[in-house]
């Protein structure tokens, strides 16, 4: 009895002192993800006998009913429980504190290693922020080698890093699809006034659009589509033209 009390003192101790530094992770509501130690990775010279997990609520509150912690395949390859499976149906915008600690066969442990996971909304949001001009028109010059700079803004609510896939359509209907990958931040700025993305050659001002198709959470695969309105319409202007060029007087 005496030495079971030592043990758990020394687990408690483990998960309470010294961690690893604490990444930090975002996750959409009601999704399901995979934790796992790399055991390549793990130094024990008497061998693995085992990882303890522990999740908590950063906050201090209880651990919400509807998260789910279990080890998938537990009596095959993950019996020393070096992988797990957590059902992240808890509190939108809560932080949880997922701690790992190595027991080696010995029985002696190792320090914690942590990750901090924010639970993000399942019904996120995509939309552009308000435009430059009235009415979700944009108006720009034709390209012509020093083109003007205007900007779109895109802004996210869920997980994050995350993809953004959207397209350009032409005055003629032609489409072209663009993405942006790997964004860090709630909002994205799309430079509308690059390359020659607008080249009006026509006679009176022309149409092109930018249409907003989905963001992707890297995290876990989630998808999002505009709620509201997901296009901008961008009204180029006719390129003026020197016709005959230089002459001499």
């Amino acid at each position: 009895m005496k030495n079971n009390i030592i043990i758990i003192f020394v687990f408690l101790c483990s998960f309470l002192g010294a961690k690893a530094q604490s990444p930090a992770q975002e996750v959409t509501y009601g999704s399901t993800r995979n934790y796992f130690i790399d055991v390549t990775k793990v130094t024990a010279a008497a061998g693995i006998n085992t990882f303890h997990w522990k999740l908590v609520r950063q906050d201090g509150n209880p651990l919400d009913k509807g998260i789910v912690l279990t080890y998938p395949d537990d009596s095959g390859s993950n019996n020393d429980h070096h992988n797990i499976e957590i059902s992240w149906n808890g509190t939108v915008g809560a932080v949880y504190l997922l701690e790992a600690v190595l027991e080696d066969k010995n029985g002696c442990y190792s320090e914690r290693v942590q990750l901090e996971v924010t639970i993000m909304p399942e019904n996120a949001t995509l939309a552009f922020t308000e435009a430059d001009d009235p009415g979700n028109l944009l108006t720009v010059c034709s390209y012509n080698g020093g083109g003007e700079a205007k900007y779109l803004t895109v802004k996210y609510t869920g997980a994050k890093p995350w993809d953004l896939f959207y397209k350009r359509v032409k005055a003629d209907g032609t489409e072209e699809d663009l993405n942006q990958k790997n964004i860090t931040t709630d909002e994205v700025t799309l430079n509308i006034s690059i390359d020659d993305f607008f080249v009006n050659t026509e006679v009176t001002d022309r149409e092109w659009k930018i249409v907003l198709i989905k963001a992707v959470s890297t995290s876990d695969a989630h998808e999002t589509t505009p709620d509201v309105v997901n296009e901008r319409t961008i009204v180029v202007h006719p390129l003026p033209v020197i016709n005959g060029g230089i002459v001499m007087n």
